[in-house]
């Protein structure tokens, strides 16, 4: 799980440090993570940076993965400038585009520090204008591996890397794909290309363990949305959806928990049905409805016509049950996106105090501020040109038993709240009709 990020020259910022520890003597990484702040101050700049660190594992393999893909399409002229630009997104390159702070001359910084198991790690990077320049991974203080492009180093641990054939098989791909792609990447993509036994005794087991929760992290940009229901390694079906029936007693058992999640939280839904369909090749079909109550009876819903904040649920729910029953590490930029905003409180005190893993979520929903989880809200706040960000519970004896929080809050005690201002649209109506007279 991450305990801090630092970042400097990334989006709107300067320099700024999340700190995710429980608190100043347990350095361990927190479970939950509630994040504030006003419009444009940098909440889904927090959200790309981890988004980045999950991505950036995997884009080497995204890649080869794309480019087997369109293999027969290699031929076609008229097509070759659309899969140039669609290949790009890929690269560093593309993400430097959107992260590097505008104007800024010099390199941007980004270091993740967390806890695998019992295990501390510190992953850095550094990138110029255009590509990456230097990565480290550090264990407990040690050096796992050390790549500097600028000097030509290639330094990786014999503690953590066992195997001399593989080393010179990652070695020749980072000289190949480094500064584009993280060494990383160039790790997993040589890992997914190998006899997995084989892998599994090429490293030590806190890097497998390491590269492990890279893989397994969810990051959710702009709400959760129907596109992400799968989500791999659930005891449930694949697709929440619909989808071919595999097992049915994977169907049974999602649909029981569908219903005892949904009938806890919504007060017109009586359970979830899946209606099953038989098809000549002998092949079962699911899909997913809500049985609703009526004056007339139960009506079935199919979820197709559900709403935007019900669909958002089904995909909370297999996010919840994830992050409570793993220690994946998942996050979700503007979590309230379409759903109630009591409903959204509601959730969080139920799973605040279950969660293995970690959750990191930006949010509006001042409702959240009710729980007592203080010390997993984080504010955002503007002092001059500098952000900064900290934890509610900083205030310490400021919060008493009985306090107000969310009225303190929006009074703006605690900052990261709007600076008040105020527009005339009638003003500008006014200034419209006159304008050039």
């Amino acid at each position: 799980m991450v305990s801090k990020i630092c970042l400097e020259n990334f989006r709107s910022f300067d320099a700024i440090e999340f700190d995710l520890c429980k608190n100043r003597t347990d350095k361990r990484a927190k479970n939950l993570a509630i994040i504030y702040g006003e419009n444009s101050i940098g909440k889904t700049s927090i959200v790309n940076a981890l988004k980045f660190l999950s991505e950036s594992f995997t884009s080497l393999t995204q890649l080869k993965t794309f480019e087997k893909s369109i293999i027969n399409l290699k031929d076609i002229e008229d097509i070759k400038s659309i899969l140039g630009q669609q290949l790009d997104q890929f690269k560093i390159s593309s993400f430097l585009k959107s992260s590097k702070k505008i104007g800024s001359k010099n390199n941007m910084f980004m270091r993740y520090e967390g806890f695998i198991d019992k295990n501390k790690y510190l992953y850095e990077l550094e990138f110029d204008n255009h590509q990456l320049l230097k990565e480290k991974l550090f264990f407990n203080g040690e050096k796992c591996f050390k790549i500097d492009k600028l000097n030509n180093i290639f330094d990786v641990s014999d503690k953590h890397f066992f195997s001399q054939t593989f080393n010179s098989d990652i070695k020749s791909i980072f000289e190949m794909y480094f500064g584009d792609y993280t060494f990383l990447s160039c790790v997993d993509f040589t890992a997914k290309n190998t006899v997995k036994n084989f892998f599994d005794k090429a490293f030590s087991s806190i890097f497998i363990s390491f590269m492990s929760e890279l893989e397994s992290m969810i990051v959710f940009k702009t709400g959760i949305n129907t596109n992400s229901v799968s989500i791999k390694n659930n005891p449930f079906l694949k697709n929440l959806i619909s989808g071919v029936i595999k097992d049915e007693n994977d169907l049974f058992k999602t649909q029981d928990a569908l219903s005892m999640y949904f009938s806890s939280l919504y007060s017109n839904i009586k359970r979830v049905s899946y209606h099953v369909s038989q098809h000549e090749d002998g092949k079962k079909t699911y899909s997913l409805f809500f049985v609703e109550k009526s004056i007339n009876g139960d009506i079935e819903i199919p979820f197709e016509l559900a709403s935007t904040g019900t669909k958002n649920m089904l995909v909370l729910f297999n996010v919840l049950y994830n992050v409570c029953s793993s220690k994946r590490v998942v996050v979700i930029d503007e979590i309230d996106t379409g759903i109630n905003d009591i409903l959204l409180k509601n959730v969080f005190e139920s799973v605040s105090e279950s969660l293995k893993g970690q959750l990191i979520v930006t949010t509006h929903n001042t409702l959240l501020l009710k729980n007592s989880i203080k010390n997993s809200v984080y504010l955002l706040d503007r002092d001059n040109d500098k952000v900064n960000i900290y934890s509610l519970d900083s205030f310490g004896r400021k919060i008493q038993a009985g306090t107000d929080i969310i009225g303190q809050y929006l009074k703006g005690l605690y900052g990261g709240i709007p600076q008040q201002g105020y527009f005339s649209i009638k003003y500008i109506v006014e200034f419209m009709k006159n304008y050039g007279k």
